[in-house]
């Protein structure tokens, strides 16, 4: 009589516990590969939004404070070459003036730089689903692996680090080359703004107090205008 043969119960639940971690461990890969490429796309375009945000903002405030330091300079050059040395109330009230202006300017670019951006309203999320029934309770099957969190999570900051890395790349080198192209729209004004400087001080006799003046605010409109070019040209396009 044939011995009967048991049936090997312990293997196959070795072999499926062991089909179930290969399978875990797949879709674990597969899901934080979907979901770091997921975070990085919709993150990038508002992290490029804000950056274009903050960069008008500083834009915007030092041309908002640049005619107030022009028309500084200017009531400080007219104050000092075309005000008789004599009149001393004048050169006082001319002075005052300049300074208030620079201070102006400057008060309005720290008010404009200092100010907190609007904050956006967030997106309004999806309507609840009213909560499920409970199912029926499922016959007891073998306990399957479980995920280490600990694990999963680390995994998931080193593909976002490593699938936005090309982005950040791009996005620093997009904003050097806006930087040097506004540098290089201003260059030319501040050549010729200080040759007008130079020539002025060297060239117009000191006796000639409205050659002086006129070398001097020619300098300064000059000087404004390259930084009106350059702080123009950093701007982007809302």
């Amino acid at each position: 009589m044939l011995a009967q043969e048991t049936f090997p119960l312990d293997k196959l639940i070795e072999s499926i516990t062991g089909g179930a971690t290969r399978l875990t461990a797949s879709l674990t890969t597969s899901l934080t590969d979907d979901l770091a490429k997921k975070i990085v796309n919709e993150a990038a375009p508002v992290t490029r939004n804000l950056v274009n945000e903050e960069r008008n903002r500083l834009a915007d405030a030092a041309l908002q404070g640049l005619p107030f330091f022009v028309g500084g300079a200017f009531t400080a050059i007219g104050t000092m070459f075309l005000l008789p040395p004599g009149l001393r109330i004048g050169k006082a009230v001319g002075y005052a003036a300049s300074t208030a202006l620079l201070g102006f300017g400057a008060y309005s670019v720290l008010s404009k730089v200092s100010t907190k951006a609007p904050a956006q309203a967030a997106p309004a999320g999806p309507a609840q689903a009213p909560a499920p029934s409970p199912a029926p309770a499922a016959p007891s099957l073998p306990s399957l692996p479980s995920i280490d969190t600990a694990a999963l999570k680390a995994e998931m900051s080193a593909k976002i680090v490593k699938d936005s890395e090309p982005f950040i790349r791009q996005l620093v080198q997009d904003e050097r080359m806006r930087l040097g192209n506004a540098l290089e729209a201003g260059i030319p004004f501040h050549i010729a703004a200080a040759l007008s400087f130079v020539g002025t001080l060297f060239l117009v006799p000191a006796g000639m107090n409205f050659l002086k003046a006129a070398g001097y605010s020619a300098a300064a409109t000059l000087a404004g205008i390259g930084f009106w070019r350059t702080f123009g040209e950093m701007r982007s396009a809302k």
